[in-house]
């Protein structure tokens, strides 16, 4: 299906507005041939949506269940977070109403089956109409207007001069939202900086300080000069709070509806970037050991290669295995398995330092990825010269021996690894399993061993099947198959 655009259907004697949201086309196409008394606006992404409804009040929300699916719910959720009473109808063929259930209980006002008798569509915008028959009943600025009282003081009318210093702020929060909206991606805490600094100066107060649901900081002290708070509350529920240092304009009255607009907003974002993170984190990581997964793997060693043309990355893959893991097994248990694979992971994270990428391939077969700049790799010669056998401020000293080239001090640090196991008592072998699990591994490094992620991996996978057919239980170094 062709991607539909943003787009507006206007007529000269518009009587009414229209939102669309994700609509394919139908829809537009029957509301341009018969209401042509209102003006029509569609928007393919719910989140462009909604902020131009905090631009725009409208007389109609009608969304398209079919390309929704079940984000249908979220999308109602979020518009009725703003607190827009605007009738929100649901759209689409039969099979789609199992996605509008959920969202008519969330808030939207009915399901109208496709083909759609433009009679039910105007029967719900004369049903708006009688609620407001003149523009000027409407609140303009109010997040819920059904309550009487918020978080803040009683809110007051709105004097003349008072809604024309005001007249631009909206204009600057559309814009603030739009940009905010693309950081999505980039993660909470600088979605969250850039929410503090920008929302700061449109809503002209001297600071803004956003505090997370169940953060370990939600009890620190407030910057002097709290003026307001507010609740953040996302589709699924609060995610946090929204407090605001004192404005830097005597009108205080206008602050109020403003914020609950901007916090309805903020929650929103906030919500979508930590549903954001949480795929991710799904996406990248292996479910059983924390560690992560080969997609992950193969995308940051990628990553680190292109790196080494503008930084001079040093870069050792690590590949390893458990010698006889099938018999620990089959003896043993998955379950007991399982807790030598997730033990294995946590001795491994004592040996490396905190930005070596540790990843479960499959099965019990591991790959860390050793990298370093050539400024990082100075810091960690300089800690091993101060510090020659114990441990550095910024983890495991990455060799005790400064002036070895990277695969020869990711060799030192993994035989190590290789000599704590061997070392270490794994509870699920029973009390005498000290000393029973073994591993054999295989080293190669960039760009001397291979150019690409391809050719590192295989290299490594040599070494590491080298180390196999030497009797297991050592680490080979490609072009180097002897004990170290």
């Amino acid at each position: 299906m062709q991607k539909e655009t943003p787009q507006t259907i206007d007529t000269t004697f518009a009587t009414g507005r229209i939102l669309l949201l994700a609509d394919d086309g139908r829809m537009a196409g029957l509301l341009r041939n018969s209401l042509g008394d209102y003006s029509v606006h569609t928007e393919t992404h719910v989140l462009q949506g909604i902020l131009r409804l905090s631009k725009n009040s409208f007389d109609l929300i009608l969304l398209n269940v079919e390309s929704l699916e079940s984000k249908t719910t979220e999308a109602v959720k979020a518009i009725r977070t703003i607190g827009l009473d605007t009738p929100i109808l649901l759209y689409g063929r039969p099979f789609a109403e199992c996605y509008a259930n959920q969202a008519l209980r969330d808030g939207a006002d009915d399901f109208l089956v496709w083909p759609i008798p433009v009679s039910e569509i105007r029967s719900h915008l004369q049903i708006k109409n009688s609620l407001f028959p003149n523009e000027s009943d409407k609140a303009i600025f109010s997040s819920h207007p059904e309550k009487e009282t918020s978080t803040f003081q009683e809110r007051k009318e709105f004097s003349a001069h008072s809604e024309a210093e005001i007249a631009d702020i909206p204009e600057k929060l559309i814009s603030d939202y739009q940009h905010l909206a693309q950081l999505i991606p980039q993660g909470k805490d600088i979605l969250i900086q850039e929410i503090q600094k920008r929302l700061a100066k449109s809503l002209q107060v001297q600071w803004i300080r956003i505090q997370l649901a169940g953060s370990e900081n939600a009890d620190s002290l407030t910057p002097s000069g709290l003026s307001f708070s507010a609740k953040l509350e996302g589709p699924l529920g609060s995610v946090g709070t929204m407090e605001l240092g004192p404005a830097n304009h005597p009108n205080f009255e206008i602050l109020p509806p403003l914020l609950n607009q901007a916090a309805a907003f903020v929650g929103t974002l906030i919500y979508l970037a930590q549903r954001d993170a949480s795929l991710k984190y799904l996406a990248t990581t292996d479910e059983l050991t924390g560690a992560y997964n080969r997609r992950y793997l193969v995308h940051f060693l990628r990553e680190i290669i292109e790196r080494n043309q503008r930084e001079h990355t040093e870069v050792t893959v690590f590949l390893f295995d458990i010698d006889e893991f099938k018999y620990y097994n089959d003896t043993y248990g998955h379950t007991s398995g399982d807790a030598i694979l997730q033990q294995i992971t946590q001795l491994m994270r004592r040996c490396c330092r905190s930005h070596d990428v540790i990843t479960r391939m499959g099965g019990d077969e591991f790959a860390v990825i050793f990298w370093d700049t050539g400024q990082r790799r100075k810091i960690f010669e300089e800690h091993a010269e101060k510090n020659p056998v114990g441990e550095s401020p910024s983890g495991p000293n990455f060799s005790s021996r400064s002036g070895q080239s990277h695969p020869e001090a990711v060799l030192f640090l993994s035989n190590r690894f290789r000599r704590i196991i061997q070392t270490s008592a794994f509870p699920s072998l029973g009390p005498d399993a000290r000393g029973v699990l073994t591993i054999s591994g295989g080293l190669a490094s960039y760009p001397l061993d291979g150019k690409t992620v391809q050719e590192l991996l295989a290299k490594a996978d040599d070494a590491l099947l080298q180390a196999k057919r030497s009797g297991k239980n050592r680490i080979y170094l490609v072009g180097q198959p002897k004990d170290r």
